[in-house]
């Protein structure tokens, strides 16, 4: 093989391999969702959080060391239906009124 085919395959491989190192901070709330489904009286029921914040923080060269914060409003919840939405508030899950 010529040297400089040699190279090239050897740059190629390189920049190929860096791609896969990207550096993430944030979620794209818009683009995103947080969602979740249950089941009431065996039936399935999708819901979701419409607020919710991320903070993000790695480096490709310390994988390890990632970390990963998210921050869900719960009263932007939607099981659903408001019952549903009121019922999560309570002690039994959420307990919004202490937390």
């Amino acid at each position: 093989m010529k040297p400089v085919l040699k190279h090239l395959m050897l740059l190629a491989s390189l920049a190929a391999s860096s791609a896969h190192a990207v550096e993430y901070r944030s979620v794209l709330p818009k683009q995103s969702a947080i969602s979740f489904e249950f089941r009431q009286m065996g039936v399935p029921v999708a819901g979701g959080f419409k607020r919710f914040a991320t903070q993000m923080a790695s480096d490709p060269a310390k994988p390890e060391a990632a970390s990963a914060r998210i921050e869900i409003d719960l009263a932007s919840i939607d099981a659903g239906s408001v019952e549903a939405d009121e019922e999560s508030a309570g002690k039994l899950w959420f307990n919004r009124s202490m937390y």
